[in-house]
């Protein structure tokens, strides 16, 4: 498999949290492995001008730094996260504070809510276009071929199970 897209990873997905911690720079919500060229982050439509054609491997994680199906942990209990260290990552309240309990609980309850709009939280139904063109990046892509394919994805249908 030479491209990959996680869309969402759940918190307690091993290589995702393995990227986290073993990042060579950028913040817990947008690790950067190594040079950037294999591991890719998506957070918003904003980050394709960091795509880089690429002949080898690609793993692409798209994840908003405040969807808590992606940061909801056990260790919420008594560990302040490094998710709310500076610089927070975009949709990230800055007068969110971490309180032992309280903010297991507080992330918890916001796994079961719904309706946030695109790119916010675990709506990720704006994503998959530009998920794709990072991670695909083919010689002479643009961004209105983003928009082109973020308008058609809708209109396929497949199965899942």
């Amino acid at each position: 498999i030479k491209r990959i897209i996680w869309i969402g990873p759940p918190s307690q997905s091993r290589l995702w949290k393995q990227w986290q911690v073993d990042r060579s720079a950028g913040p817990m919500w947008q690790p950067v492995i190594g040079n950037g060229l294999i591991a890719r982050t998506y957070i918003s439509a904003g980050e394709l001008e960091r795509a880089v054609p690429s002949d080898g491997p690609v793993i692409t994680f798209s994840a908003h730094p405040n969807d808590p199906v992606v940061y909801w942990s056990p260790d919420l209990l008594l560990q302040k996260p490094d998710w709310l260290d500076q610089p927070l990552g975009p949709g990230v309240d800055p007068r969110m504070k971490w309180f032992p309990i309280i903010t297991y609980l507080q992330v918890g309850m916001d796994l079961i809510s719904g309706g946030a709009p695109p790119e916010v939280g675990h709506n990720y139904s704006a994503d998959a276009g530009p998920a794709i063109a990072l991670t695909i990046n083919p010689p002479g892509w643009t961004p209105a071929k983003t928009q082109s394919l973020v308008r058609a994805l809708p209109s396929l249908h497949y199965v899942t199970g």
